[in-house]
């Protein structure tokens, strides 16, 4: 096995096309992230104008039926467009992984035009990701019911938190099955979005299941120090400056922020993992 494609070594070079493109994601993520923040705002604007600002009922609330609908739709639909667009993210930063680890290269408008046309075809990929998902959560629930159905009432906690529990393994399971969905559809681009899903799952099986478990665990650990640091810095700068009932909003915001910004160090550890398993075939 190549030496570069090590677990330290992904982790690593990582983090070093995170600080080499962090600009450039800076850029991409921009638009999108805020037509996500206007969506929501937008879309939670009705319900807290008539129950905080004006706190209507009845007749007084017809006039502004339809211009709070046309708000709440806008909302959503911006922040549809703009989650679409942070989505396409993942599949320019994975094939800038791929060239920054050839030949030391990002280029991209080549990738937005190559992932623009096919764009449609990972809308599918997600969705059938999506839909299995959705199924493994609803197979859960229904077990629960089935078991819980007959059990006295003393027993139910119990029995929940167990099926709680079997239901939080088997997504992980599921999460590590489908982790490499996006390079899979970003590199191999003649196979069909079923086919994406259905290959992820299946070369993603024995030791390399705990390899990428222990990767992702890794990542996740990382993700959530560097958010606690950040957290920790901005509360305790803005404690100065600001009242303590604020505090709060900006630690939330600021973790937010640091998710968001090491996205593509997250991408590039996928890709990585993903050409480490295609070396060695």
């Amino acid at each position: 096995m190549d030496r570069k494609y090590m677990f330290y070594n992904i982790i690593g070079r990582s983090f070093d096309f995170l600080a080499k493109n962090l600009f450039t994601f800076i850029k991409c993520a921009f638009f999108p992230v805020v037509m996500q923040i206007l969506g929501i705002i937008l879309s939670l604007f009705p319900c807290i104008f008539l129950t905080v600002i004006q706190k209507l009922d009845g007749e007084a609330l017809i006039p502004y039926i339809i211009p709070m609908l046309i708000c709440l739709i806008v909302g959503i639909i911006l922040f549809c467009i703009g989650f679409w667009k942070y989505l396409l993210l993942s599949c320019y930063f994975t094939l800038g992984t791929n060239d920054y680890d050839e030949n030391k290269g990002f280029y991209l408008q080549i990738y937005k035009n190559d992932i623009l046309k096919r764009q449609g075809n990972y809308a599918k990929v997600l969705l059938w990701a999506a839909l299995f998902g959705i199924l493994i959560f609803v197979a859960g629930m229904l077990i629960v019911f089935a078991v819980s159905y007959n059990i006295a009432k003393q027993a139910l906690p119990l029995i929940l938190a167990m099926a709680i529990l079997l239901m939080t393994v088997a997504l992980i399971w599921y999460y590590v099955k489908i982790t490499f969905i996006v390079p899979i559809f970003t590199m191999e681009k003649d196979l069909k979005p079923y086919d994406v899903f259905l290959k992820s799952f299946n070369m993603i099986k024995g030791s390399k299941f705990w390899f990428i478990f222990a990767l992702g665990l890794v990542v996740n650990i990382i993700t959530i120090i560097l958010e606690l640091i950040f957290v920790f810095l901005a509360s305790f700068i803005c404690s100065f400056f600001i009242s303590e009932n604020f505090i709060q909003s900006i630690a939330n915001l600021v973790s937010s922020l640091v998710y968001v910004l090491l996205f593509p160090f997250i991408t590039s550890v996928v890709m990585l993992a993903y050409k480490r398993m295609t070396v060695n075939q």
